[in-house]
């Protein structure tokens, strides 16, 4: 006999995030409604149930739920979804597909043609290797997948392609799962693959770039500046049409469906740039040469198909093309510090933005990253002019006490030839109500009064020493002594 209890109604508190249990106007818990009970599901599980509100009502709903499993797992009834099992993976595969050009992708929105079909070709191939014909092979494809995997690390695929690959089968199970083709995921205890980069993109320099845009064709010229200076990926550029200039506010739309987040976004770029792109896009240019290159590729791949209305041309494999125009350059392919390839222009974005002064906040909506340590620990870079620059300003600042007592003497005689005149103005005004006397003793003991206020003022201040302090701020502490 399964046995039925009842929990704390919990509530999840805004400020904290944590679940706290319901108080009552007593300040007692209050419990939940209907009654639960915990029992062992056909896969060997603990899972709750919820029953109903009533106690005997609650405990033959539980009876029933454990007689139920324990048949499932003696072999006497079917396991959930085994009358769909017999699907087969081909049809499950159409429908999975048409259901991601829908709504497949984030917040609800298709997947962009390359994923698809991206998407397609990792699912054949697993359909192939694992030689499924339908989704009852499902039950014994973790042992093969791992075997999979193993042979395609040794055929020296990284962890991010391999890892990739895994993700489309398992994603494809889940979503069999949710509509009941399949009992289960049979890839759910399968472990992570280490996905670390075996290589790193290094940051363009300056000069790299200006050699680069002098020895390429004008259309290539084009798309490295528009990569460049808004820092859009291959695929983003490729689906940018003429619509999506905004000549008032010199930027580029991206719309949810281009953007990899899938939001809507305002890339600026500069001025310059804006107007060769409205009159490239104007010329028509993107459009004749897609037009040349498939008429010279025929329909041979999916990836070659040309967009509609393109606003730039970007070929399939954007990396080759820049590696031959590096070449003609001669700038290296790849250096002790990483390598150039077309997403290295995006690193290239970020850190002239960096060069520049772009404050934090600013260089990560620039980037169109979700938080500031993508943006300054994966693209960020450290340039060796960066640092002599900091180091530079480090030493002017710790140089410039030194200039201090120079300062500070100008400070003292200006202050003092001041006061001189504050003096003699105080001076006269006094002999003028007392009387200057007839003869020229009172001017001699008038301005020998002023000298020697002079003299005394003088001395205090060089005697006494003057706290270190900026050259700004030793007139003021002067000042303070002297109107004492």
């Amino acid at each position: 006999m399964a046995t039925v209890f009842r929990t704390t109604r919990m509530r999840r508190n805004r400020d904290t995030g944590k679940l706290e249990a319901v108080l009552g106007p007593d300040g007692a818990p209050v419990t939940h409604p209907r009654w639960r009970t915990v029992i062992l599901d056909h896969r060997g599980r603990r899972k709750m149930f919820t029953l109903a509100a009533g106690k005997a009502q609650a405990q033959k709903q539980a009876d029933m739920l454990e007689h139920r499993e324990r048949e499932i797992r003696n072999g006497i009834l079917p396991p959930p979804g085994a009358e769909r099992q017999e699907r087969s993976f081909d049809e499950a595969l159409d429908e999975y597909m048409a259901w991601g050009r829908i709504q497949g992708g984030r917040r609800g929105l298709p997947w962009d043609d390359e994923h698809a079909a991206k998407k397609e070709r990792d699912l054949l191939f697993w359909r192939d290797a694992l030689r499924m014909s339908d989704l009852g092979d499902a039950d014994v494809t973790l042992p093969r997948v791992e075997a999979e995997c193993r042979r395609m690390f040794q055929a020296g695929n990284s962890g991010k392609t391999v890892s990739n690959k895994v993700q489309n089968l398992r994603a494809m199970f889940l979503w069999c799962c949710r509509r009941g083709y399949m009992a289960a995921n049979p890839l759910r205890e399968l472990g992570r693959f280490n996905t670390d980069p075996t290589f790193t993109r290094r940051a363009m320099t300056l000069n790299e770039y200006t050699r680069l845009l002098a020895r390429c064709a004008p259309h290539r010229r084009l798309l490295y500046e528009t990569a460049v200076c808004s820092g859009l990926r291959a695929n983003e550029l490729r689906m940018l049409e003429p619509r999506d200039l905004d000549r008032e506010n010199s930027a580029l739309r991206v719309s949810r469906l281009i953007d990899k987040a899938r939001r809507e976004r305002a890339q600026y770029i500069p001025a310059s740039l804006m107007k060769r792109l409205s009159a490239f896009a104007f010329s028509g240019g993107a459009k004749k040469l897609y037009a040349e290159i498939y008429r010279k590729q025929g329909a041979r791949s999916r990836r070659n198909k040309p967009p509609a209305n393109p606003l730039l041309y970007v070929p399939a494999n954007a990396a080759a093309m820049l590696r031959r125009d590096l070449l003609a350059a001669g700038i290296p392919f790849e250096t002790e510090r990483g390598r150039l390839d077309f997403h290295a222009l995006r690193t290239a974005y970020v850190n002239f933005l960096m060069d520049v002064g772009a404050p934090p906040k600013e260089l990560q909506e620039l980037a169109r990253h979700q938080t500031l340590e993508m943006t300054m620990n994966t693209y960020g870079r450290a340039r060796d002019g960066r640092k002599r620059g900091l180091v530079e300003a480090l030493g002017e600042m710790l140089a410039a006490p030194s200039a201090e007592p120079e300062n500070i003497a100008k400070s003292v005689w200006t202050i003092a030839l001041f006061w001189i005149y504050v003096e003699l103005f105080r001076l006269l005004l006094y002999k003028y109500r007392n009387g200057f006397g007839t003869d020229a003793d009172g001017w001699r003991a008038t301005a020998a009064d002023v000298i020697w206020r002079f003299v005394i003022i003088v001395i205090d201040v060089w005697i006494r020493p003057v706290p270190k302090r900026t050259h700004k701020q030793g007139p003021a502490i002067i000042c303070k002594r002297v109107l004492k």
